[in-house]
C-alpha cells in the first residue's frame, strides 16, 4: 500500500511539474510577444515624431522637404532634424532615430533610411502623400537613403507578424505610418512620390 501511495505522489509531482513547465512556457511566449509589440509601438511612435519634425522643417523652408544629405553642412537628414525633435523631446533625441527592434544596422545613431528621390520636392508636389514612402526601417550602414534602384538592399523587414511574415514600418509623406510587407509588390510612384 505504501508503494502505491508513493507512486501516486510521484505521479502527482510529475504532473504538477509538467503543468508548471507548460504554464511557464505559455507565459514566457506571452512576454516575448508583448516585448515585440512594445518595440514595434515605439518604432511607430518614433517615425510619427520624425514626421512631425519633417513637416516643421518644411514649414520653415517654404514647403520644401529636407534633402537626404546636405553637402554644404555635411549633415544627413537625421542630423538636420535634431533641433526640431529636440524642441519636442530634448531628453530623448538620440533614441528617436533608432527602432528598438534592430540594433544590428545602426549607423551614425539611426537605423531608418530616407527616400533619396525627394531631394528637390515640396510637400505640395504630392497628389497622394498617403501612398508616398518617406522614411522606413532600414539599413543605413549599407545605404543611408534609398532609391527605387537600391531599396531592397536598404529596407530592413525587421518586424514579424504571428504568421511569420516580415514587414517594415514606413512613414509616408502625409505623416502616417503603414506596414510594408516583404512579399508585397511596390509601385514606382510609391518611391518617386505621386
Amino acid at each position: 500500500m505504501k508503494n502505491i501511495q508513493r507512486s501516486i505522489k510521484i505521479i502527482e509531482l510529475i504532473i504538477g511539474t509538467g503543468i508548471i513547465i507548460f504554464l511557464g512556457t505559455i507565459f514566457s511566449m506571452q512576454v516575448v510577444s508583448a516585448r515585440r509589440a512594445v518595440r514595434m509601438a515605439i518604432c511607430v511612435s518614433n517615425l510619427k515624431i520624425i514626421g512631425v519634425a519633417i513637416h516643421a522643417y518644411s514649414q520653415d523652408y517654404d514647403g520644401w522637404l529636407l534633402s537626404p544629405y546636405l553637402s554644404t553642412s555635411k549633415k544627413y537628414w537625421f542630423e538636420i532634424l535634431e533641433p526640431y525633435i529636440g524642441n519636442m523631446n530634448p531628453s530623448n533625441v538620440s533614441n528617436l532615430f533608432t527602432c528598438p527592434s534592430d540594433k544590428n544596422h545602426i549607423w551614425k545613431g539611426t537605423n531608418y533610411v530616407y527616400n533619396g528621390h525627394y531631394e528637390e520636392k515640396k510637400l505640395s508636389d504630392f497628389n497622394h502623400p498617403e501612398d508616398s514612402f518617406l522614411i522606413m526601417d532600414g539599413k543605413p550602414d549599407i545605404c543611408p537613403f534609398f532609391t527605387k534602384n537600391n531599396y531592397m538592399s536598404c529596407i530592413d523587414f525587421r518586424h514579424k507578424q504571428v504568421g511569420g511574415i516580415s514587414f517594415s514600418i514606413v512613414l509616408h509623406v502625409d505623416g502616417n505610418t503603414k506596414y510594408m510587407y516583404s512579399n508585397s509588390n511596390f509601385l514606382d510612384e510609391q518611391f518617386y512620390g505621386y
